[in-house]
């Protein structure tokens, strides 16, 4: 899937205040590129990257997906466009407290219909990467927060869609489950999945094929 961005805006209003997150942003992203996004808390990275994930509508300005457009579409529209196309890694934990651990990241694909027996040993095998082998059937409500952290991201790497939207993927995550994650995700990426990736270290950026740095809600330069 091929995303094109048209000088799209982002406002928030606030009472009668107004906030421009985003302003005027253009940018192609093609199947297949890992794009990261860096830049100061209030930039406008999350914004844009829930713009081009679905999540937000923009103010002003297009957006394109292999040239088709979605013109203010309702809710349960989105939604569907969203499961279709894109996985998500959060940048907080998002988990059912009442689900085991296997279950939060699987649950998901139940809306596919494609838990299969593959999916379920990749899921296991990534589990044991992530140091997490020991609590697969543990519910998500005993896990500690970065435990929490670790199974909101297993699940968007389960999902597997054509795109892979990442929000600080690496916050709060120990060195060595860094440095896993990354080389998961410049394997799916070489696979074919487009990454977009939002970061505050440029060091976790340069893994990108392009990296873009943000400035009050304006894309300021391209570092690479």
């Amino acid at each position: 899937m091929n995303i094109k961005v048209i000088n799209v805006s982002k406002e928030f209003y606030f009472g009668v205040n107004k906030l421009i997150a985003c302003k005027d942003i253009s940018l192609d992203i093609n199947q297949g590129d890992f794009i990261s996004f860096v830049g100061h808390t209030g930039s406008g990275k999350s914004t844009l990257l829930s713009l081009i994930g679905g999540i937000l509508k923009p103010t002003e300005g297009s957006i394109y997906y292999d040239a088709n457009k979605l013109n203010n579409p309702s809710e349960e529209v989105l939604s569907s466009f969203r499961r279709e196309y894109f996985s998500y890694i959060f940048q907080y934990p998002v988990v059912i407290p009442t689900l085991n651990v296997m279950d939060n990241i699987l649950m998901p694909l139940a809306f596919k219909h494609k838990i299969t027996e593959e999916k379920i040993n990749e899921t296991k095998e990534n589990l044991a990467l992530f140091g997490l082998e020991s609590k697969i059937y543990t519910r998500a409500s005993n896990l500690s927060g970065g435990e929490m952290k670790k199974v909101s991201i297993l699940r968007g790497l389960a999902y597997g869609c054509k795109c892979l939207i990442a929000d600080e993927p690496t916050s709060d995550l120990d060195p060595a489950t860094v440095k896993v994650l990354m080389e998961i995700l410049e394997k799916l990426n070489k696979q074919g999945t487009t990454i977009i990736m939002v970061t505050h270290s440029h060091n976790i950026a340069a893994v990108a094929t392009n990296v873009y740095e943000m400035d009050k809600g304006k894309i300021a330069r391209c570092l690479k």
